[in-house]
This record gives structure tokens, C-alpha cells and sequence, in this order.
């Protein structure tokens, strides 16, 4: 028997257990419920984002790739953009043991093989071509149109040399050469990734030799380009146009019209050609697009399974990337990455692969809830200032010499991913 002394004994004591546990929340949240109802819902949000097991299989795959460090005095321009491509500003590299942006460096003048990185032009600037295979640029304005998945502003700087002196070259400046020099020539598949980001998609121009130019031009262009002969499958030309695509449409606002149809209708085709080549285990083809292929070899799979991998994050709309074949075509990406992460593995087939679960992290990442009353203006972009991470144990990087070619690619001409 509980007596009536004690009985009120516990009620005093429940309600000061209830009122603290209010005033605790009260205190998490500032006083402010709003506030407070905003917060809760992004970490249930943020919660149920993270208890995903993709995500975290990703995030694994992700952080165990990036111990791969690449040697700035020893590995080519090539190899260390490709990791750009992926990690971003993020992105570190060895400099004489310690680690470093690999975007603050490279703004700094870097030459390799006796050849500065970045060179001024009429036109304004750009960065070294073509020399020789998996050294400089294997195609035009390719290194623009990697770091533009760093979203850098347009007044970015990079330090180039002329006349042994050292002068600052923007990327404003290298989109002006971009366009004075784009042609019929060569593959522009690069040059539609790099300007469809810095300008508008109805822009248009006149080259140096006095030819029309413009975005749609060069949609036209890669939307009806042969992908048998192009590296790595096509898939960089394919990923060219969903990025122009997904601006077009998402950023300003505007309807499929003309070549932009056209670009659309080569962008879902080749979705539907990659889903029914896919394997039961995810991979996907390894004969692209052409025909049904799977190699037991890692370093032979992950080349095509990871270029059409990252093709597939720029493309799919938002219903698709949650759909089973998607999920477990990433599922297998990060898995071979998490498997064989003490492999050799060569730098395009890895930092395409990574920049593939890296785009999947960012489209599945919770959207914060935003209360209209609270909405101010968007701040400029600012160029990113990369943190020096906490060391990971070395695992085996990319070789830093040449042999590093992938059956997909032409033995001939130009043609390095």
C-alpha cells in the first residue's frame, strides 16, 4: 500500500520531471518554436536520409577512394583533373609528402614536363593541350569542363606564365577562348560541358574564323555525333548534353524545343538502351551502349560500369534515380570500389566511377526545410576554400606513367577520355 504522503511524494516529482524535460526543449530549440519545428523536421529528415544503406555504402566507397592520393611532382595534369572531376574542392593531393588542395595548388603556376598548365592566349587563356596521351588535355577545353563540377565563379584565377612572367588567366577568360577557338574540326563534346555551364543555352557567337556559334549548335552536334567512335562509349558525350539539358530546363526555366528535342530524345534512348543491357548484379555493359558485355576483371569493369554510372546521375529525373535498377547498378559501383580498394586501378576509370556516387550523394541529400518569411536573397558564389581533411592510410594510387589506356579507347589521334 502506497500511502497518501507518498503518492504525492511521486506526483511533485513527475510534474518536475515533466517541466524540466519542456524546458529542456524549449532551450534546444531558442525559444523560438518555429524555429524548433523546423530543426526537428530536418533531422528526422537528415536521419532517415542517413539510415539509408546506399548512402552509406556510397559515402564508404567515397572515403576509402579518396586515401588513393596522387603525387603532384609525379602523376600528369590529366590524372590529378579526373580526380578534380570527382572529389572536387575537396580534392587532395601529395606535395612533397603533405597534403594539399589540389585546387589551391593548381591555381598557384604548375608546369609538368617542362610545360606550364595554364597558358594566356589572344583570346584569352587556356589550359596546356594536347601533347601526348594522359599528359595535358586529350580533348578541347576538357580540364574547363571538369572543374566546372567544382561550380567555381566565372573570376576564378589560375596563374599561367608568358614571357617567363606569371599572369592570372580566369575562367571568364578561358570561356571566351573556349569560344573563339570551338570548330568542326575536332570533338566538342567537352566544349558543350564547360560553356553549357558558364552560359546561357540560346548564347551564340562568332568564332575567330568567322563561323556562327552557339549552345544550341553544338547540342545539335553532339546529339547526332556516332557513339561507336568515341571514347569510353560516348558517355561523356552524353553527359555533356544531360548537363546542358538539365540547365535548359531547370535553371532557366525554359521548354523542349527545336535541338533541344532532339537532345532529349538521344538522352532517354540511351537510358533505356543502359537499363536493358544491365546485368541481374547491377553492372552495366560493359560493351556500352553497343551490345551486352561483362568482364570478371575489376579494372576492365569498372571503366564502362562507372562512365555510364555517372552518364546515369547527370540524366535520370528525380522519380528514376529511386528506382530499383538505378539503386543497384550504384550498389555495384561502390561495392567494386570497396572490394578492391587495395587494387591498382587507373585514374579515368576510378574518378569517373567516384564522380558517379559522388553526384548520387548530392541528389539524394535531404533538402533543408525552408520557411518562406525566412527566405533573404541568394549570396554570390565564392570560390571554395577546401579544408585539409585528417589523414588517411595510403592505399595503392593510379601509376603515373602512361600505360594506363583502356580498351575503350582509339589506339590513334587524340583520343584519351
Amino acid at each position: 500500500m502506497i500511502s497518501i504522503r507518498s503518492a504525492f511524494f511521486l506526483l511533485a516529482c513527475l510534474s518536475l520531471a515533466l517541466n524540466s524535460a519542456t524546458t529542456l526543449r524549449a532551450e534546444e530549440s531558442n525559444l523560438d518554436p518555429l524555429n524548433g519545428a523546423t530543426e526537428a523536421n530536418d533531422s528526422e529528415t537528415q536521419e532517415q536520409a542517413e539510415m539509408d544503406p546506399l548512402r552509406e555504402k556510397a559515402k564508404l566507397a567515397i572515403e576509402i577512394s579518396k586515401r588513393r592520393y596522387l603525387d603532384g611532382k609525379l602523376h600528369t595534369p590529366w590524372q590529378i583533373l579526373h580526380g578534380m572531376l570527382a572529389l572536387r574542392g575537396d580534392y587532395e593531393i601529395k606535395i612533397e609528402g603533405e597534403k594539399t588542395s589540389a585546387l589551391e595548388w593548381m591555381q598557384k603556376g604548375q608546369s609538368y614536363d617542362r610545360k606550364p598548365w595554364v597558358k594566356k592566349s589572344a583570346y584569352g587563356g587556356h589550359f596546356h593541350t594536347y601533347t601526348q596521351p594522359y599528359h595535358f588535355e586529350g580533348h578541347p577545353n576538357q580540364f574547363l569542363a571538369i572543374l566546372t563540377m567544382s561550380d567555381l565563379p566565372a573570376d576564378t584565377e589560375f596563374m599561367a606564365w608568358q614571357n617567363q612572367t606569371a599572369v592570372p588567366v580566369t575562367i571568364q577568360q578561358m570561356v571566351e577562348h573556349a569560344k573563339m577557338v570551338v570548330n568542326d574540326r575536332e570533338g566538342q563534346t567537352w566544349t558543350l560541358w564547360a560553356l553549357s555551364k558558364y552560359l546561357p543555352s540560346d548564347a551564340e557567337w562568332i568564332n575567330k574564323d568567322g563561323e556562327s556559334w552557339g549552345i544550341e549548335r553544338l547540342v545539335l552536334k553532339q546529339a547526332r555525333a556516332n557513339l561507336n567512335k568515341a571514347a569510353c562509349g560516348g558517355t561523356h558525350g552524353l553527359f555533356a548534353l544531360s548537363h546542358a539539358r538539365k540547365k535548359h530546363l531547370a535553371i532557366e526555366g525554359n521548354e523542349l524545343t527545336g535541338v533541344w528535342i532532339v537532345a532529349d530524345q538521344t538522352v532517354k534512348k540511351h537510358i533505356n538502351i543502359a537499363r536493358a543491357l544491365q546485368y541481374s548484379d547491377g553492372a552495366f555493359s560493359c560493351g556500352y551502349f553497343a551490345y551486352q558485355d561483362y568482364k570478371k576483371n575489376f579494372a576492365e569493369r569498372l571503366s564502362p560500369t562507372g562512365h555510364t554510372l555517372e552518364f546515369l546521375m547527370m540524366a535520370v529525373d528525380d522519380e528514376e534515380l529511386s528506382k530499383d535498377w538505378i539503386r543497384k547498378g550504384v550498389e555495384h559501383v561502390a561495392n567494386d570500389l570497396i572490394d578492391n580498394k587495395r587494387n591498382p586501378i587507373d585514374c579515368g576509370p576510378l574518378y569517373h566511377a567516384l564522380s558517379g556516387l559522388v553526384i548520387f550523394m548530392e541528389r539524394t541529400e535531404p533538402k533543408p526545410v525552408i520557411v518562406e518569411e525566412q527566405v533573404a536573397e541568394f549570396l554570390p558564389l565564392v570560390a571554395p576554400k577546401p579544408d585539409i581533411k585528417t589523414a588517411f592510410s595510403p592505399l595503392i594510387a593510379p601509376k603515373p606513367d602512361v600505360v594506363i589506356r583502356q580498351a575503350s579507347l582509339p589506339e590513334t589521334g587524340r583520343e584519351a577520355e
